[in-house]
């Protein structure tokens, strides 16, 4: 889990991850995320 220490705005994360894999096209994937203050009716629904 990352926790992201500000969330005064909105921002777009990514991650790079190399593999050990033989293909090359298939070596490096990426993941993305979006870093943002909940909405209050996402906070409702959590309860």
């Amino acid at each position: 889990m990352v926790t992201p220490l500000d969330l005064s705005l909105p921002a777009l994360a990514i991650f790079r991850i190399e593999t050990d894999g033989t293909l090359a096209k298939h070596k490096t994937q990426q993941a993305f995320a979006v870093v943002r203050k909940p909405s209050s009716s996402e906070n409702e629904n959590k309860k």
